[in-house]
């Protein structure tokens, strides 16, 4: 396997501010030619859901090179069948429903955000003949580990890497709001400050309506 096998390196901060601009190096190598001009594609996921998830780093060489035993996948299409309840097809030009007005009134009420995902995906990457490549890349807001992904690959020769950055701020603030209220109802919101800076500070915060 050692033909087919590429050497990558990813050079990363250990340890980054929320909403930071930050650079990844790339290094690729085949173990037999030395630096090689590779694409790659690199993903930066938030470190929790890999592990509820129990989500391996991709690796080329074992998906098309390991062993397998026999076995039976089964596929349907019915998503392709099955028209999709959104708010947003309702009443359209494309989809036509009859009845239902109780289901039409219940699609259009708004529904509190769900957190998203910290989720960085980059698939446009070359290393120049040197093996080498800088990616740039900015942090969204988050406060956590994030797995460093990269998977390189040429015509006939397969490489990953995984790293680990944890990010993090001086000081977290995170708001504790009822995720609905309807008119006349009271609530009593609350304000967490995690202090990461390993003193003893008097803190001051504000909150605007």
């Amino acid at each position: 396997m050692k033909p087919r096998t590429l050497e990558v390196n990813v050079e990363a901060p250990e340890k980054l501010k929320s909403e930071a601009d930050f650079e990844l190096r790339l290094n690729v190598k085949d173990l037999v030619d030395g630096p090689v001009q590779s694409s790659v594609t690199l993903a930066l996921v938030d470190e929790g859901v890999c592990r509820l998830t129990d989500y391996k780093t991709p690796s080329p060489l074992g998906f098309f090179y390991g062993r397998r035993r026999l076995d039976v996948n089964t596929y349907t299409v019915y998503s392709s069948l099955i028209e999709d309840l959104r708010s947003d097809l309702i009443g359209g030009s494309n989809v036509i429903y009859g009845g239902g007005g109780v289901l039409n009134r219940l699609l259009r009420i708004k529904r509190p955000e769900e957190r998203r995902v910290v989720q960085i995906w980059r698939s446009d990457i070359r290393t120049g003949p040197d093996g080498k490549a800088t990616v740039k890349l900015k942090l969204p807001p988050f406060s956590g580990a994030l797995r460093v992904m990269a998977v390189a690959f040429t015509e006939k020769s397969f490489g990953n890497a995984t790293r680990q950055i944890k990010v993090s701020d001086p000081l977290t603030v995170i708001p504790n709001f009822p995720a609905s209220i309807a008119p006349g109802d009271h609530a009593d919101p609350s304000v967490a400050i995690f202090n990461k800076t390993g003193e003893d500070p008097n803190v001051r915060f504000s909150v605007d309506q």
